[in-house]
């Protein structure tokens, strides 16, 4: 099923949680830019550092289109509702009990939207139990008077409907679009300093929100990754996340101070999320916890193990129908990790 930039002509806004420094919302904005219509006269893509959007994604949009990114003000977004035809508002993540005041505020400017008679569309959702009440009560509104509703699991199709919003449609995560080259992310490993003729395992570390739970997490990533390097396998630390400001999204710092305790480890940069796509591509096994970090090895056919802590993780795991590749939040201490990578990626 083709996404809706693929479709709509004219003059339309694209608003998502662009430029926070998170790799799957900019590898979902890589994989809707690569769908973008030549019938499109111009795109004005809402994020948070307009520059490094531009830097990153200016070249994925046809030359015929208008590319202009903004970062969101009230003044701005007010005109952009009188200007634009179509509102596209995708995809992933964007409401979850994650989210932040910024994507509190998108179903009021969606309805805003349609007040003036515009065509307003949803693209490739995430949208599960945590959702605040508050947020799916006006999500689920605007949802019901919009042109196109689409998820990108079966899950958020099931609970959307549950909620009474009709007509929702299942596609692929808009990040499911992009290409990797293994040989670049070899290149990528190396030029880092990583030995790429011997075994790469991939950890993709982050925090999460319960301090007992995350210290566990920790310590098992710590564990893991001493287990492993002892039987000589590489050990590649991978940040999803470099928010500004957010503790939970400073992956690079969890993975930094993983390196500074694990001999022969790595932690990796990259620019791009095919950059990222790639580097994962040429892991010969990846622990994953961000969401995109387990979409990307789907994608390239990296064995993977799975920590599940959120709907997200499990019911996309469900859908690919590698749900044993999976271990639960609360569960992810060392053997069970260990024993699972056992089994299913070394």
């Amino acid at each position: 099923m083709s996404h809706i930039l693929d479709e709509v002509s004219g003059r339309v806004l694209l608003v998502g949680g662009y430029g926070v420094g998170n790799i799957g919302d900019e590898a979902i904005l890589s994989g809707l830019l690569d769908q973008v219509s030549p019938n499109i006269s111009e795109l004005t893509v809402v994020t948070h550092d307009a520059e490094e959007t531009r830097s990153l994604h200016a070249s994925s949009v046809p030359s015929s289109v208008s590319f202009s990114p903004i970062e969101p003000s009230p003044r701005r977004l007010t005109a952009e509702l009188i200007k634009n035809d179509h509102f596209v508002f995708g995809g992933g993540g964007l409401f979850s009990r994650y989210m932040g005041p910024y994507a509190a505020k998108i179903p009021y400017y969606a309805i805003a939207a349609k007040s003036l008679f515009k065509s307003v569309h949803w693209e490739a959702l995430g949208v599960y139990p945590s959702t605040p009440r508050n947020t799916l009560k006006a999500l689920s509104f605007v949802m019901n008077r919009s042109s196109t509703v689409s998820v990108r699991d079966p899950v958020s199709q099931r609970f959307l409907s549950s909620e009474g919003v009709r007509d929702v449609a299942l596609v692929d995560d808009a990040a499911t679009k992009l290409s990797f080259d293994s040989d670049r992310g070899e290149k990528l490993l190396e030029e880092q300093g990583v030995n790429t003729n011997e075994p790469v395992i991939g950890v993709a570390a982050r925090r999460v929100l319960n301090d007992s739970i995350n210290d566990q997490l920790q310590t098992s990533y710590l564990q893991v990754s001493k287990e492993l390097n002892k039987r000589g396998y590489n050990i590649v630390f991978i940040p999803f996340c470099r928010h500004s400001y957010a503790p939970i999204g400073k992956d690079h710092e969890v993975c930094e101070t993983l390196e500074s305790k694990v001999d022969q480890s790595t932690t990796v940069s990259y620019s791009h999320p095919t950059d990222a796509l790639s580097i994962v591509s040429a892991f010969d096994g990846l622990l994953a916890t961000r969401l995109h970090s387990m979409i990307f090895a789907h994608i390239c056919e990296t064995p993977f193990v799975a920590i599940e802590y959120a709907d997200k993780v499990s019911s996309l795991l469900k859908y690919y129908g590698k749900e044993d590749h999976g271990i639960d939040l609360t569960e992810a201490r060392t053997g069970k990790i260990l024993s699972k990578m056992d089994e299913l990626v070394l």
